[in-house]
């Protein structure tokens, strides 16, 4: 070797550079403000791959996912939805006094969601006793944690709890402007729920039914308490007018045998008629509701017999029609309310000396012989005036009693009216039924979202494995996270390990020797990876593998084979693996005052080192090269390990990396 005269070898080594090979040491460019979507297209790259790369980790966290979920819906509680829809309607014939159907429809919510009512509810469905039947797995655990934390709640406050578990639970939405109310319930348990369901729909029917067509029956017993007392005034003005007669015979000397009195009937005390009224109105009540009772019971037995026909006695929807029929066969709530109202009145009218069937059934219905009554065998009769007057009287006695009587006839009529329509005036267009299943959580639903969600987390799981683990596993890891061009793509055999790779030193014997080996043949990769180097402008190229040194100086050779016989005498291949510090500043010396042939041409070299971080000595070989080739394994290098290089060798120096894949 004998050094170059005047100027430095790293000063030539710049002058022999290709002008614009290289744009490492060039201002960067302006920032592109756009999204970059290849990115998006990377990671969706290393999801699949990661899949591909841990297959067993990837099933087993999927897999799990979906068997977790499935656990957990089968240990936490169902819920079951049971509902029905009833229209509202204002059928022709009924007179405008009847309720609105508007009104009626937002006034379902309370009926139905009325204290009383969910009290009732609750006795008629022995929700006490069948609400902790069928509770979930974890909520029987809670349950058994409550019970040794807590103070064991009485009946009152278990009925007051269970109230407000049903005023949440219950829910009543009327249609706007359709008429249609639809209540339901959301229940863990779906025998419970339905029968919590045909309950409040047949409450709220009875309820309407007193509302509509008892009231009716009220106003036409306060209209027969009127019509008594009518009569009774039509007694009074006859008594009156038989007493002005016998008075008026005595003075004019006639016989008062010959004259008629009409009789007077025997009405009760004004309290005692109250009771009457009172009671009257209950029985008209229970009347109504067992005839509304009866109705119900002959559709229902009429649809039993139409899916009886339809379907076998095994099926659910028979079995659900007996059900209700059965229940339906149960005296209803508000008749029992209303027997037991209407005991105490009738004790109080015995006690009063009344028999109130024998006291209903007379006093109303009597007709009066009024022309008849009024007419006289006297003929100037009517020029007293007493008695002129009291005829008047009687004539307007009569004709009030006669307009009660009218009256309390149109009320009757309107009261047979409105309960013939009272089934098309409440139409149930859907009836509750047993659920099939729950309404959540959805067992067919879980277990498709569990699909997904499992997909989703062992994609996840698996990258985030190769993430964490810092390795590089895709090749875009190159480009984005270390910025580092691909040279070129290797096979393990492209790269044969050599049988013993020579020692540390500059070009010798020894080297020259064994690139004269045929053995080494390069590889069309290896050879496109050379002619992409040769233009890059550089003496002493360094090729340095954090993984394995072999590998690098079997590359180095595999170039220099690569550049063909006639570049043997100026190009040589040497291993600095396991330079030393003593010798690594004779080295580097060497290598920085250049090398001549004896013919003067310049030798160039290709060298292998490792890693400063895996001999110190080697950052003083990489320091006067012109440049480096980084050969990284994929799925065993270390990205950290390599960004530690890149700090150490710079980032313009290193011309990209040769990855080994496979």
């Amino acid at each position: 070797m004998r050094p170059s005269g005047g100027a430095s070898a790293l000063g030539r080594r710049e002058a022999l550079a290709v002008p614009g090979t290289s744009t490492r040491g060039e201002a960067a460019p302006q920032a592109d403000t756009h999204f970059d979507w290849a990115i998006v297209g990377w990671y969706a790259q290393l999801l699949v791959h990661a899949a591909r790369r841990h297959t067993r980790l990837f099933l087993a966290l999927w897999l799990g996912v979906v068997v977790a979920s499935l656990a957990l819906a089968a240990l936490f509680p169902k819920t079951y939805e049971v509902q029905a829809t009833f229209l509202i309607q204002r059928p022709p014939g009924l007179s405008s006094g009847s309720s609105d159907v508007d009104t009626q429809t937002k006034q379902a919510v309370q009926v139905v969601l009325r204290r009383d009512n969910l009290l009732a509810l609750i006795r008629q469905t022995d929700f006490l006793t069948n609400w902790p039947l069928h509770r979930a797995p974890l909520l029987r655990v809670k349950d058994w944690l409550w019970a040794r934390l807590f103070k064991t709640p009485t009946e009152e406050e278990k009925v007051d709890g269970f109230v407000g578990l049903l005023e949440k639970q219950l829910w009543v939405t009327p249609g706007e402007g359709t008429g249609t109310v639809t209540m339901g319930v959301h229940l863990s348990d779906p025998q419970l729920a339905l029968t919590v369901v045909q309950t409040a729909l047949q409450n709220f029917l009875d309820a309407r039914h007193i509302a509509e067509i008892t009231s009716i029956g009220e106003v036409i017993s306060i209209l027969e308490g009127r019509t008594s007392a009518a009569h009774e005034a039509v007694d009074g003005s006859l008594r009156d007018l038989q007493k002005l007669r016998t008075v008026r015979a005595k003075r004019l000397g006639r016989d008062i045998r010959h004259i008629s009195a009409p009789a007077v009937a025997s009405l009760p005390d004004p309290e005692t008629e109250q009771l009457l009224v009172q009671v009257k109105s209950k029985r008209l009540a229970i009347a109504d509701l067992e005839d509304f009772q009866r109705r119900r019971i002959s559709e229902l037995e009429g649809r039993l017999q139409q899916l009886r026909v339809t379907y076998s006695e095994t099926h659910p929807a028979v079995a659900g029609a007996e059900e209700g029929l059965e229940k339906a066969r149960v005296e209803s709530p508000q008749v029992g309310a209303l027997r037991r109202e209407l005991a105490p009145l009738e004790a109080e009218l015995k006690q009063r000396g009344f028999d109130a069937t024998a006291a209903l059934s007379t006093g109303a219905t009597r007709e009066l012989a009024l022309q008849k009554t009024l007419q006289s065998e006297d003929p100037l009769e009517e020029q007293d005036p007493d008695i002129d007057f009291a005829k008047s009287q009687v004539r307007h006695a009569v004709a009030r009693y006669n307009d009660m009587l009218d009256r309390t006839a149109a009320v009757r009529l309107e009261q047979d009216r409105a309960g013939a329509a009272f089934k098309y005036r409440y139409v149930v267009l859907w009836p509750p039924q047993k659920p099939l299943g729950p309404y959540r959580p959805k067992p067919v639903q879980i277990f498709f979202a569990s699909l997904l969600a499992g997909l989703l987390l062992a994609f996840l799981g698996v990258a985030y494995v190769d993430l964490s683990s810092k390795t590089l596993v895709e090749r875009w890891q190159l480009e984005a996270p270390l910025g580092l061009e691909l040279l070129g793509r290797l096979s393990p055999a492209e790269l044969q390990t050599p049988a013993a790779p020579p020692k540390d030193g500059a070009a010798g014997a020894e080297t020259a020797a064994s690139l004269d080996k045929p053995v080494l043949i390069p590889s069309g990769a290896i050879a496109a990876l050379w002619r992409s180097l040769m233009g890059r402008g550089w003496t002493t190229l360094a090729v340095v593998s954090p993984d394995d040194g072999a590998t690098a100086f079997r590359l180095a050779q595999l170039l220099v084979a690569a550049a063909g016989e006639h570049q043997r005498p100026v190009l040589k291949a040497v291993s600095f693996l396991e330079l030393t510090l003593t010798r690594a500043g004779t080295v580097s010396q060497a290598l920085a005052a250049g090398n001549f042939t004896e013919a003067g041409e310049r030798m160039r070299f290709v060298v292998a080192t490792a890693t400063p971080a895996q001999n110190p000595a080697a950052l003083t070989i990489l320091k006067v090269s012109d440049a480096a080739v980084l050969l990284l394994q994929l799925g065993h290098s270390s990205l950290t390990d390599t960004e530690a290089t890149l700090g150490l060798l710079g980032q313009a120096k290193v011309l990209g990396a040769v990855l080994l894949e496979g």
